[in-house]
């Protein structure tokens, strides 16, 4: 996927303040998106590239590929990114990803939340 777009579908958005809450009705998850990752959510309309997103976010390259593998992982992409080829990465590539995950980890913090009828069946006590 060379332009990545958001998935809009069964999902409900709140902005709370710099980050954005999503619930993810089709697999039950709140998902709590840093000001990082959801200004780059934000950014996939479909129509820019990775590049692209990356100069209008006005972050480095491999900060908006690790939120947007972040954002692919929880299903908040329209499809799936494919996995990084890890044998053709060479050493510099490497150190890069690895400084942008070191100060943006964690970008996206998620949860399971129970289902009504979980709820219901728990006994008071």
């Amino acid at each position: 996927m060379s332009h990545p777009l958001a998935r809009k579908d069964d999902l409900i958005i709140k902005d709370m303040d710099s980050e954005m809450v999503v619930f993810d009705a089709q697999n039950n998850q709140v998902h709590a998106l840093s000001p990082l990752s959801r200004r780059v959510w934000q950014l996939c309309d479909g129509m820019r590239s990775i590049r692209e997103i990356a100069i209008a976010a006005i972050l480095p390259l491999e900060t908006v590929e690790l939120a947007l593998a972040q954002l692919s992982e929880r299903d908040l992409l329209a499809e799936r990114l494919p996995s990084a080829p890890t044998a053709k990465t060479n050493r510099r590539r490497s150190l890069a990803v690895a400084a942008a995950a070191a100060v943006a980890v964690p970008m996206i913090l998620s949860v399971t939340a129970p289902r009504a009828n979980a709820l219901a069946s728990v006994e008071k006590i």
